[in-house]
């Protein structure tokens, strides 16, 4: 029988960091493969074997291994398809020492040798191994040395006022690495700078400019790609009117120098809108204290078309804000933004009511402690929150809660609450929510719509009920109702007591009489909505505007059905 002879493949890796000259019929690609091939040939006698597939990068830097017929060798290695990869130079491979030491991390572990043509040497030894660090190391080296002499030729060019390159402002083409103007964009340019002198804010312009079907800059790059030509944000307006090119200057890094381009606006009106823009910035008020409460929702909430609900305080209340709202203007968005406490009831509310009963009674037990702690834990089983004006999705994780479960168990929670009873839900549902759930994910949904009442916001039921009732605490007080009903209280005791007119008590107090008559219309209200007024249970949907409507009806009853109370 014959001894069994092992044939090495060889893999023939080149590169080549410009596409320069990569169209011509022998170009620097085909020539590092002849090297390799002659190589291999000449190695035939330790049975030497070359493989048919190429591994060519052309157009791609050293720099990095962010290549496509790198990652299709190094793919083939962890596939054992490769004993042996050949390089014209070690440089080819790559010239960060980092990347090059992974790399062979990689060649060690599948047992694959490295060799390179021209320096005479391969990795299976360790002078070999020494030789080659010593060489990259003086790659890496003048890797650096030419970065620097890029970045002080870019420094060079930008003062002589020369285009260095990147994407074309509005406005401007590029024909011969220079910047020559479009008119008819030029009349886009001049109109934003113009409307922003009047006054006219960023986001009030993208949408203008996107119902006339105007687009950013389009152009097509050197490789044939179209690019740009998408809606306008409020972000790209700014980027418009700080960009000094426009003044016909170059900015490298604070210093603006005078380019070789025709600018398009005068200074006075550079100067005039970067005044605007200035006094319209609003810094952080030092008398006012961030909000330290957090956004439990916070990359979980979203609208149905996907736009993130990003978190934002003002005057001290918490909001989830649709990015579709600050991008497009809240005009365009039917979500705009929510309410973050009322929102966040509501979800934890309907989500206990889903969960298993071990579950529940441990995320009521942290509830108690910390509203934070409770959080924590609904975070790691809520998948998603989406919300539309029709409803709200609430996306549970079934593994998750699986887990949770487990634990909970063996750490025999339930027998630690044994002398305890059941702890309750501080929140009462109202409506019922459809559950749908398989394999992997239990999805709440709630049929809602999101009506403004009263200057406020509020999601409500579809016949506009509120979709909870939180029995654990009160409604905050509403001044504004008690102190009208003290103020009628007091009136009406002045009028009787002093034996004098409306008028004449409007008279005496500097105001309009017709207020007082309004305010004395709050006493006709039935004792049940008043009590509810003073023992602060009246519903947080009702406002001072709603009760002097209802004290229209004589009928108490009728006020009743109108205010919804049972």
């Amino acid at each position: 029988m014959s001894e069994f002879i092992k044939k090495y493949r060889c893999a023939i890796y080149t590169r080549k960091s410009h596409e320069e000259g990569l169209e011509q019929a022998f170009n620097s690609l085909d020539a590092q493969r002849e090297s390799g091939e002659a190589y291999i040939q000449s190695q035939k006698h330790q049975n030497w074997l070359l493989i048919t597939k190429y591994y060519d990068d052309g157009g791609f830097s050293g720099g990095n291994i962010d290549r496509p017929a790198l990652q299709a060798l190094l793919s083939d290695i962890k596939h054992n398809k490769i004993d042996i990869i050949v390089v014209y130079k070690v440089d080819r491979l790559s010239r960060s020492l980092g990347d090059f030491a992974k790399l062979m991390d990689i060649f060690d572990q599948h047992k694959v040798s490295f060799v390179s043509v021209t320096q005479q040497f391969n990795t299976t030894s360790s002078m070999g191994r020494l030789t080659l660090n010593m060489l990259l190391s003086f790659a890496q080296f003048e890797r650096e040395v030419t970065g620097e002499r890029i970045r002080d030729k870019f420094a060079a060019s930008k003062k002589k006022g020369l285009w260095m390159g990147g994407s074309p402002p509005l406005g401007y083409r590029i024909k011969n690495r220079r910047l020559e103007i479009i008119e008819e964009e030029v009349k886009i340019v001049q109109s934003i700078f113009q409307k922003t002198m009047v006054g006219t804010a960023p986001l009030v312009i993208a949408t203008q400019l996107n119902e006339r079907n105007i687009t950013t800059k389009a152009w097509i790059s050197q490789k044939g790609n179209s690019r740009g030509g998408n809606y306008w944000t409020p972000k790209q307006i700014y980027r418009i009117l700080t960009n000094p090119i426009y003044i016909g200057k170059v900015k490298h890094k604070e210093t603006h120098y005078k380019g070789e381009h025709q600018s398009i606006i005068t200074d006075d009106v550079w100067n005039t809108v970067k005044s605007i823009m200035t006094q319209n910035h609003k810094p952080a008020h030092p008398s006012i204290k961030k909000v330290s409460e957090p956004f439990p929702l916070k990359t979980l909430v979203k609208t149905e078309t996907g736009s993130a609900l990003s978190p934002s305080t003002t005057k001290g209340i918490r909001y989830y804000v649709s990015q579709d709202a600050i991008k497009h203007g809240f005009k365009n968005c039917p979500i705009k933004s929510l309410n973050a406490k009322r929102l966040e009831e509501l979800i934890i509310a309907y989500v206990l009511n889903s969960l298993p009963e071990l579950i529940k009674q441990y995320v009521l037990n942290k509830y108690q402690q910390s509203e934070n702690e409770a959080w924590s834990i609904l975070r790691t089983l809520i998948f998603e929150v989406k919300i539309s004006t029709r409803a709200i999705w609430v996306v549970l994780q079934q593994n998750k809660i699986r887990e949770l479960t487990l634990i909970l168990e063996q750490q025999a929670f339930r027998n630690t609450q044994n002398d305890k009873e059941d702890l309750s839900s501080p929140f009462d549902i109202m409506y019922p929510s459809q559950v749908i759930e398989d394999e992997i994910y239990q999805t709440i949904r709630l049929d809602i719509q999101i009506k403004r009442h009263d200057g406020k916001r509020w999601i409500l039921s579809k016949d506009g009920k509120l979709m909870f009732i939180t029995s654990h605490k009160k409604n905050p007080l509403d001044s504004a109702i008690l102190n009208a009903i003290a103020e009628a209280y007091v009136w009406k005791e002045q009028l009787i007591k002093e034996q004098i007119s409306v008028k004449q008590l409007a008279q005496k107090l500097s105001i309009n009489p017709n207020f007082i008559y309004k305010r004395l219309k709050l006493l006709s209200l039935s004792s049940t909505i008043l009590k509810q007024i003073t023992s602060n249970s009246l519903s947080p949907m009702i406002s001072i505007k709603d009760l002097y409507q209802a004290s229209d009806h004589l009928c108490w009853q009728k006020q009743h059905q109108f205010l919804a109370i049972q």
